[in-house]
């Protein structure tokens, strides 16, 4: 039961800065939160997903039962990821934003193309899987921002960077899959968004990219 509390605990904190983070672009999605029916039923979303267990695989997933059938399928059509960053935050250019939302990108490209082989669309169809990404709690350190409770802000929170992987039929938009996970920034802290802290939001996708991995083969072959 606690294995499960935590499960929830975390799906929940990442859905909830998902929608209080700042946005550094317009676009913005809900994901509904996740319900618990009674004790002795999986954890399910109240839109229909049911939690699927990868072992020794990071994150949370929930899929459409009983499985994706990810065979019915064989493209894929990526929104730009979005990226939002903490309120207190520095924040980076509007190119650098651009970059790194298409590093992400580039990421999860890679992931669905070798777990699934699909190829990428560039419109809704009726193969098509609809693929939305994204970074939530990005903190970069301003350089005016040095203070005590600065640094114990940046310690207790503003080093994890929360994920959300979400996969929907393209013509209806119901949801197939989705996953969270959160990850912590490596390196330390660094004044602004100079290219250390670009670096280190790479290298966080990075291991998104790794977190996601499993999950995603593991719904593929079955």
């Amino acid at each position: 039961m606690r294995a499960r509390d935590r499960l929830i605990g975390l799906i929940l904190l990442v859905l909830a800065v998902s929608v209080a983070s700042g946005c550094v672009t317009d676009r913005e999605f809900r994901t509904p939160t996740p319900v618990v029916k009674k004790a002795a039923d999986p954890v399910t979303t109240a839109d229909g997903l049911r939690q699927w267990w990868v072992p020794d695989a990071s994150g949370v997933m929930f899929v459409r039962p009983p499985r994706l059938q990810a065979e019915r399928y064989r493209a894929y059509l990526l929104e730009p990821p979005l990226l939002h960053f903490r309120q207190l935050s520095a924040k980076p250019s509007r190119g650098e934003a651009i970059r790194l939302s298409r590093n992400l990108a580039d990421v999860i490209r890679r992931r669905i193309e070798a777990s699934f082989g699909w190829t990428e669309a560039t419109e809704p169809g009726p193969e098509v899987v609809r693929i939305r990404v994204q970074a939530s709690n990005i903190d970069f350190a301003s350089p005016d921002s040095s203070s005590h409770s600065r640094t114990t802000a940046l310690v207790s929170a503003g080093g994890l960077v929360y994920f959300m992987f979400e996969m929907q039929d393209s013509e209806t938009r119901n949801p197939l899959l989705r996953f969270g996970v959160r990850r912590r920034l490596p390196g330390g802290t660094f004044n602004g968004p100079s290219w250390h802290e670009l670096d280190r939001a790479r290298q966080v996708f990075r291991a998104f990219g790794f977190d996601i991995g499993p999950n995603l083969e593991s719904v593929a072959q079955n």
